[in-house]
């Protein structure tokens, strides 16, 4: 018998994902806010999509170099790991002048922003942090391009996630886009996960480690950003003030934060099931039987994942 999605997954569901989708590339969908401040705690996002009828499994930019589809699964996934990345940076604003003031983040950008979870979490979930929302809407660009907006326009910038999608040769252009459309005296916040194959301890573990930093590299992406990324932003002109901080997060162990990071990850290899397929040889149930040793892998071998969160200002006055 064919096996779904979920009768192949080794663990309960760990929360119900909202109705609400948002069809949008997690390299190309890019999401705005103007928020008024003030308000008692009600919040609002009309959300505005320029192109729902997108229904494509794999994204259909031609020189995209994403590996992960677009169907309903994996946007699923996402809504967890916005809650498990809250959870380990202890709220989703890592900015510390704008998590201090977040009246100061007037107009916003999200950019590769998927679903829309990290926009709506912000604002919907945390209303004291952002007021009440007047404006939302999703539009298409690309970033590694020509963003779609004047130069200085927005007060935070935000993107997260898209070391995949990501050329490595185009990750000092990106970050000066980002600096680019930014108000000056506004912030740009960046997180990202480190591919970078690491030794857990477990064979088919390594295997699916090892062949994906190999297969990832060779479509030129930067499998260890934990370690470049701080480099991109420094060497970027018109930034000051820059900060850092690196999180491990568990999976499979060191209570619910490892046991929902987990269950991210069991979804993300099935979510990336046709990409390890190919690469690793092998059958569709040999790719099942793998993924279930792996997680039984993960809690033996205390395994764990990496991500860095980096932010910086842009400069009040530009440097001639």
């Amino acid at each position: 018998m064919k096996r779904t999605h979920g009768e192949h997954l080794s663990r309960a569901t760990a929360e119900k994902a909202q109705e609400q989708r948002i069809s949008a590339s997690p390299e190309t969908g890019l999401a705005t806010a103007n928020v008024a401040i003030g308000g008692n705690g009600s919040s609002h996002i009309d959300w505005t999509v320029l192109d729902p009828a997108n229904s494509r499994k794999y994204h259909n930019v031609e020189s995209s170099i994403y590996i992960l589809p677009e169907e309903e699964f994996e946007q699923r996934r996402l809504l967890l790991q916005n809650r498990i990345l809250a959870m380990a940076f202890e709220g989703h604003i890592l900015a510390p002048e704008i998590r201090q003031s977040p009246e100061q983040a007037r107009v916003i950008l999200d950019v590769g922003c998927a679903n829309g979870i990290w926009l709506e979490s912000d604002i919907t979930l945390n209303p004291s942090e952002f007021g009440t929302v007047c404006r939302a809407k999703i539009v298409a660009g690309d970033v590694t391009k020509t963003l779609p907006y004047d130069d200085n326009t927005f007060d935070y910038v935000h993107q997260r996630a898209l070391s995949l999608g990501i050329p490595k040769d185009k990750w000092p252009h990106v970050i000066a886009e980002l600096v680019r459309v930014t108000k000056p005296g506004g912030w740009i916040e960046l997180v990202e996960a480190s591919v970078k194959s690491r030794d857990f301890g477990g064979e088919t573990t390594k295997l699916f480690s090892d062949k994906m930093e190999m297969a990832l590299r060779a479509r030129g992406v930067d499998t260890d950003l934990a370690k470049t990324l701080p480099i991109y932003v420094s060497t970027c002109p018109g930034v000051e003030n820059i900060g850092q901080t690196t999180v491990q997060i568990p999976i499979g162990w060191g209570g619910q934060i490892g046991d929902l990071c987990a269950y991210d990850t069991e979804l993300a290899l099935i979510s990336g099931g046709d990409f390890f397929k190919k690469y690793l040889g092998i059958s569709e149930n040999e790719f099942h039987e793998k993924v279930s040793i792996a997680v039984r892998e993960w809690t033996e071998t205390k395994a764990y994942g990496e991500f860095i969160a980096i932010w910086a200002q842009k400069k009040h006055v530009l440097d001639d």
